[in-house]
């Protein structure tokens, strides 16, 4: 089946398009037809892409005790999640990284928590560093930082939902990464963790990783708000008009399901 994908300022044009024409009975009908050949392109990637490489992610043998030998399985993952998310920002797939990653927390008292790269998509520009022996910590880095509520030595960050910035290069001051050539890899990303609520607390989150997209350009992640811009609950409220955080959440909720029973007890 050929899909035509549709340019997200063409979806929201015929978006707009859809308001005005389902106001008149003759005309309903004719739109919500043209409404679903918009959304048809994204919907397809998302399901035959990243849900049924999900399918096959779950179904495949996983030897959880040695991360570094995960099965294929995760890559085509990751490729699934970055060609769905492609697909919304209207950018060439090869441009789009996607990293699929575990947060790893110890049972030591006081013993910092780890993150742990079980993914990456293609093409693997950049070092993989699968593994806990390249883990990374959390308050090394400002996304998950961000994500979990931690202060990264810059700023003590609430727990975000996610993590958004179209030009990292504008805050090389406030922006901590334990890799310092990322500006090589990245100058955009956008990040979310894979969670689920505590059911004695409300409210607060147990994280079991973080689904991650970045590119090496500005600007990308179009109608995302940057997280450098606005205040912690301006920012959380924006974030409920992006097309494109929606679309990721999906592919992080997914996510979390496959993954609690193999990581909640680890």
């Amino acid at each position: 089946m050929d899909i035509i994908p549709i340019p997200p300022w063409w979806l929201r044009i015929c978006l707009t398009i859809y308001r005005f024409m389902r106001k008149f009975p003759v005309l309903r009908r004719i739109a919500k037809k043209g409404k679903a050949w918009c959304l048809l392109g994204p919907m397809y990637e998302l399901h035959i892409g990243m849900v049924h490489k999900a399918r096959d992610f779950i179904l495949a043998t996983h030897d959880w005790s040695h991360l570094e030998k995960l099965p294929p399985a995760t890559k085509e993952l990751c490729d699934a999640c970055r060609n769905t998310m492609a697909e919304i920002l209207d950018v060439p797939r090869r441009r789009l990284h996607c990293t699929l990653k575990v947060l790893m927390e110890s049972d030591t008292p006081n013993k910092p928590a780890l993150v742990v790269t079980i993914g990456r998509s293609e093409p693997l520009n950049r070092p993989p560093e699968y593994g806990t022996e390249h883990a990374h910590l959390v308050e090394s880095n400002t996304v998950f930082s961000a994500l979990c509520g931690k202060n990264d030595s810059n700023r003590n960050w609430q727990p975000y939902s996610y993590f958004c910035c179209n030009d990292l290069t504008k805050h090389i001051d406030e922006f901590r990464c334990d890799r310092t050539t990322w500006p090589k890899y990245y100058k955009s990303t956008l990040a979310l963790p894979l969670r689920f609520p505590k059911a004695e607390k409300n409210g607060e989150y147990k994280i079991l990783g973080f689904l991650t997209f970045d590119m090496p350009t500005t600007g990308q992640f179009y109608d995302v708000p940057d997280v450098y811009t606005h205040d912690f609950n301006t920012y959380q409220e924006l974030l409920g008009g992006s097309s494109v955080v929606h679309t990721a959440a999906i592919m992080a909720d997914i996510l979390t399901l496959l993954l609690r029973p193999m990581l909640d007890n680890k």
